[in-house]
């Protein structure tokens, strides 16, 4: 049997279990497709934690091969468990069931019009959903809720959005070029790849959802190569050794990244001249071709 069979199976079996959706890359185009998928994203809504993270997993998926387990927090408030089997991956999800009859609760009395942190708990929702789901189990009780959530627009930046996000950047670039220059080349690499490569996906996912486009994923950088031509993606990579050139070299890249996606967003973003001099002053312009 396939890592989805014996999900399911077990799924089935426990009775804590409210509700389980398969969604992200294993769910697209057909389940024919997810059984095959050794990378499964479950969402579980559960009457208790502890039915899922006291599972011995070994012994619950005795074919599979089982190497490690980690729970930790995710998304939205609420916590995931990643299972590394021989024979595949499952990244559980784990929704309390009554919290969670209350945001739908909620949700259809419109309060998520008032609520900032609830819409942006149900949008993280929906951005998980847009790239395809499936109910495994709870379908009858749950199925109008999941899909009315999955007509929400999911996780989106406004303009101001955009704004402060590349003011982020200018602050972090400087901070990157500031410590290569100093020979802290391992703490600039990280805030290097952590960082500036972050905020240049993000604004590149605003930038394809703008145009109507459908993201395979919804995680940073999916797919990306197999979307874009080579013309592109070399502004999205990130690609420094530890050298304080190539540091700053990377950085000058993102910032030319940057800009070319808030213009082409239409986004009028103009840092401040004494921002300009300062990042000048670390050999990093906002028009290099300026220089």
């Amino acid at each position: 049997m396939t890592l989805l069979a014996n999900t399911t199976e077990w799924l089935n079996s426990n009775a804590e279990v409210a509700a389980a959706v398969v969604f992200g890359s294993a769910s697209r185009s057909s389940n024919s497709n997810a059984v095959k998928a050794h990378d499964i994203d479950l969402h579980l809504v559960i009457s208790s934690e502890r039915a899922i993270t006291a599972t011995d997993w070994e012994s619950t998926f005795p074919h599979d091969g089982f190497c490690l387990a980690v729970h930790r927090p995710a998304s939205g408030g609420v916590s995931k468990i990643t299972v590394l089997f021989l024979s595949g991956q499952l990244d559980l999800v784990l929704v309390p069931k009554l919290p969670l009859m209350e945001v739908s609760r909620r949700f259809y009395n419109n309060e998520n019009a008032s609520d900032p942190s609830l819409t942006a708990a149900l949008n993280e929702m929906a951005t998980c959903l847009h790239s395809g789901y499936f109910f495994i189990k709870g379908e009858e009780v749950w199925a109008p809720f999941y899909k009315d959530v999955a007509l929400l627009p999911g996780v989106r930046l406004s303009n101001d959005d955009l704004c402060t996000l590349a003011d982020c950047f200018l602050a972090d670039a400087l901070w990157v070029a500031q410590k290569a220059t100093s020979g802290e080349i391992i703490a600039a690499q990280n805030a290097l790849h952590c960082k500036l490569s972050s905020c240049c996906l993000r604004l590149y996912r605003e930038f394809k959802l703008r145009r109507g486009e459908r993201l395979l994923s919804f995680g940073l950088g999916r797919h990306v190569e197999s979307m874009e031509s080579p013309e592109i993606l070399p502004s999205l990579t990130i690609n420094a050794n530890a050298e304080d050139f190539a540091i700053k070299r990377e950085c000058q890249k993102t910032l030319n990244t940057v800009s070319v996606l808030m213009t082409s967003m239409g986004i009028k973003w103009v840092p401040s001249l004494s921002a300009a001099k300062l990042l000048a002053n670390s050999g990093i312009y906002l028009n290099p071709t300026a220089r």
